[in-house]
């Protein structure tokens, strides 16, 4: 019987600190339930490796590898904020600028340039390896001092030791695989003059290639990211075969015990061979209904009030130092490279999923202005069942912080900016969701989120950059769904 995700994760949490077993007990496999034979591993690489398939998705093809090429900085949508028509990732947000580079350090080391910043602007620069797990981070939010970094592989059970890292350098950042990526958020404080300075400013981020290494490794190809099966599970085993040893796990116990499961399953020498007598879709959804019931505990989220969670803390971005397979498994499904909690919590309603009629609305009542620290910023957003902007006439895809929010007598929300010391006597503001094409009237204006008509299924998403405590710990009062009525 498969153990629960619930008690996996506890598990992993003694594994990390435990004496390793010899390689060939497997004992990773005895601790998730699944027998030490082909059909055992093969479940495991799936729950082990499916998030590469997020990652091939990403880079795969002439949108990615073969345009951008490795360790180079690019400024996603020529640095514009997003809109309807972008679509190169789902659940873009429209809060931020966006810079990507897709990093190899088989070959060499990477410098990255940080420019100085103003105080009051969220920046933010993640780094994750290829299984969506973030190892790092500098932010304006933690104070990170700019300046110059110096991004180096050091793996477990390495081919190569890291580099030194010499005065010259704010600090050095190592990586626990040897591919990733890098990703740069500024934010936009509106959409008119502001966003060109925050264009010029993440246009003024540098990457580039130092430190020749001595014993090299293959450089990351185009083809190491390409798909060559439609079938799903193959794919993963695929590209696990193909990666995985670029890319080890971050502890020792994991390092030793991980390519011995993963060669019971087939996969050796960076190629894949379906054992005899495994059936592929059988073993797959055997772990897959443990990610279900992982996703249905307090695992994988913490409650909150009125309906809301938050992602658990431990399992956000960073996955217990890549320990919690379940976690990464299971977000990596919809919050493929998210940040970490220091710097952004994603509240989610229990249910997510809204269709309104074209005589209906959806009505977000807020008890107070989110809690977030400076700088900071929130958002509300709206996606199609795609997971892109909902394309409306006005152009309004999310309201904020920086929106021109007011109470319910019209008194703005922010007259002076996030620091605005304005006062309201109960402090409850509401934002109306309701399809573009139903008009309220002009007090519900500035308040107005726009959906899609004729009864489309849509989502919302909250985002909350610098979360204070009291937005994880359930003392803010989170907004209160109802729906109803057509407000024209």
């Amino acid at each position: 019987m498969l153990l629960s995700l619930a008690l996996i994760s506890l598990a992993i949490v003694g594994l990390v600190s435990s004496t390793p077993a010899p390689r060939q007990e497997l004992s990773l496999l005895t601790k998730y339930g699944l027998p030490s034979n082909p059909f055992g591993a093969t479940a495991f690489s799936f729950l082990y490796g499916e998030p590469l398939l997020y990652y091939a998705q990403e880079f795969n093809g002439s949108t990615g590898l073969i345009k951008m090429g490795t360790n180079n900085y690019t400024v996603s949508n020529g640095g514009y904020l997003s809109n309807a028509s972008f679509n190169q990732v789902t659940h873009p947000n429209v809060d931020t600028l966006y810079a990507l580079a897709v990093i190899d350090l088989s070959e060499n080391d990477v410098e990255i340039h940080f420019p100085p910043y103003q105080m009051d602007r969220v920046v933010i620069v993640d780094f994750w390896d290829p299984y969506g797990t973030c190892y790092n981070s500098l932010s304006s939010i933690r104070a990170s001092d700019p300046g110059t970094y110096l991004l180096r592989p050091n793996l477990q059970r390495g081919p190569f030791p890291p580099s030194p890292c010499n005065s010259s350098y704010q600090a050095c950042i190592d990586s626990p695989t040897m591919d990733g990526t890098m990703a740069v958020r500024v934010e936009v404080k509106n959409n008119g003059t502001d966003e060109a300075y925050a264009r010029s400013y993440i246009n003024d981020f540098t990457v580039a290639p130092v430190n020749l290494h001595s014993s090299k490794m293959a450089p990351l190809k185009p083809a190491d990211c390409a798909v060559y099966s439609k079938n799903t599970t193959v794919m993963i085993l695929q590209l696990l075969a193909r990666l995985a040893d670029r890319n080890p796990p971050w502890t020792s116990l994991y390092a030793n015990q991980v390519p011995e499961i993963l060669k019971l399953a087939g996969i050796s020498n960076g190629t894949y061979t379906q054992p005899t007598g495994v059936n592929l879709q059988e073993a797959y959804s055997y772990i897959n209904g443990s990610i279900y019931n992982y996703s249905t505990t307090n695992a994988s989220v913490t409650p909150q009030n009125n309906g809301w969670h938050i992602i658990n803390p431990k399992s956000q971005a960073a996955f217990e130092n890549g320990t919690d397979l379940a976690g990464r498994n299971f977000w990596g499904r919809g919050l493929y490279l998210a940040t970490l909690p220091r710097e952004a919590v994603y509240p989610m309603p229990s249910s997510n999923s809204f269709v309104l009629q074209q005589n209906e609305s959806l009505l977000v009542t807020f008890s107070a202005k989110p809690h977030i620290g400076d700088p900071g910023f929130w958002s509300l957003t709206a996606y199609d069942a795609a997971g892109y902007l909902v394309s409306n006439p006005l152009s309004i895809y999310e309201v904020g912080d920086r929106s021109n929010l007011t109470y319910s007598d019209g008194t703005p929300l922010y007259p002076d900016g996030l620091n605005s010391s304005s006062s309201h006597p109960d402090g409850h503001f509401q934002i109306l969701m309701q399809p573009y094409n139903v008009r309220p009237p002009t007090n519900w204006t500035n308040n107005w989120l726009p959906t899609p008509p004729n009864a489309t299924m849509f989502t919302l998403t909250f985002r909350v950059y610098n979360a204070l405590d009291t937005m994880k710990n359930g003392s803010y009062q989170y907004p209160i769904l109802t729906q109803q009525a057509a407000i024209i």
